[in-house]
């Protein structure tokens, strides 16, 4: 069975970041898992603080359900009067990941869940850059390859490898340093999907 993780709805927000994710889940390399609430938080959060239309709000969310029907978690809601969290507001989404079978928690806000979170209920809290460097630790040949891709798709405008690794080195240093280090096998399989 594919290992599952829940993402935070402060991971999903970001386009760069939530077009990795989504990029690395299509080669099965993890199961991605969200829930209702947690897509409410990132269409508030893409149309109040990003300013991103309704419409195309209302694209990626479907386009995020089209491509990964089996990741939407539902029926937790029971389980959130018993969890807790630094933050209260952020039970609902250790009960989804619970209730979804998570077996890690992808989050930005790693101070808002309890530290123990692995011996009470089976779950890796992970940040996301922790989380994107260790893919590369488990299959560098299929991130690479992934990656190459995801760069060919974002050709209109073009957008190169040191500038995508300079762009999210701030956000994502380790990851950046994995593909810093994973450069010419990214590359190479950007030549092969441009070559006739």
């Amino acid at each position: 069975m594919t290992f599952q993780v829940f993402f935070d709805a402060n991971v999903l927000v970001p386009a760069t970041l939530n077009d990795i994710i989504l990029n690395l889940a299509s080669a099965e390399l993890f199961k991605p898992l969200w829930s209702e609430q947690i897509f409410g938080e990132v269409e508030r959060t893409l149309k109040n603080k990003i300013g991103m239309s309704h419409d195309s709000i209302q694209r990626r969310l479907a386009q995020m359900n089209t491509s990964f029907p089996e990741a939407k978690v539902e029926n937790y809601q029971e389980l959130t009067t018993g969890i807790t969290c630094t933050d209260p507001k952020d039970s609902h989404v250790l009960a989804a990941a619970i209730t979804g079978g998570a077996g890690a928690l992808v989050t930005f806000n790693l101070k808002d869940f309890p530290g123990d979170l692995f011996e009470l209920h089976g779950l890796d809290l992970e940040h996301p850059d922790d989380f994107l460097a260790g893919q590369f630790d488990l299959d560098n040949s299929i991130c690479a390859a992934r990656m190459a891709l995801l760069l060919k798709r974002w050709g209109r405008p073009s957008l190169t490898l040191a500038e995508l690794i300079s762009s999210i080195q701030e956000s994502l240093p380790l990851f950046s340093m994995e593909l810093e280090k994973n450069r010419a096998a990214v590359e190479f399989h950007l030549a092969l999907s441009t070559s006739p």
